[in-house]
């Protein structure tokens, strides 16, 4: 099993190298940030806006778009990529987060009658 990921961020150096040696001890995968705006640092480029009346085929469109994308280099993302010996699951959410399972979700909101995850992309410029 894949370790679970926890986001430490406090502007206290100290404090976050401290609890960052706790967690990896207890089995964690850290991530470290130092302020808020690196915490929530984007991890993809801008892939534009999406709109639709169906939110299951807008959640996918955006899902796809997104896994088309090629990480930011200096992302968490990118960085986890770049490690040596690092799972690469193909799957830009499973490499920011291997226990999320954004498609079993979306199969669930399908299969409630939500919506359809077919869609067709019209790009307006």
């Amino acid at each position: 099993m894949d370790k679970v990921n926890i986001l430490v961020c406090d502007d206290d150096k100290e404090i976050v190298d401290a609890i960052e040696i706790y967690l990896q001890q207890e089995g964690y995968h850290v991530i470290k940030a130092y302020d808020g705006e690196q915490a929530i640092e984007p991890i993809l480029p801008d892939i534009g806006m999406f709109a639709s009346f169906d939110p299951v085929a807008l959640d996918q469109a955006c899902a796809d778009a997104c896994l088309k994308a090629t990480p930011i280099a200096n992302s968490q993302l990118g960085e986890h990529l770049a490690e040596p010996g690092w799972h690469c699951h193909h799957d830009h959410f499973k490499d920011s987060n291997p226990n999320i399972e954004w498609k079993a979700t979306l199969d669930q909101a399908e299969k409630i009658g939500l919506g359809t995850r077919e869609y067709e992309l019209k790009i307006i410029k």
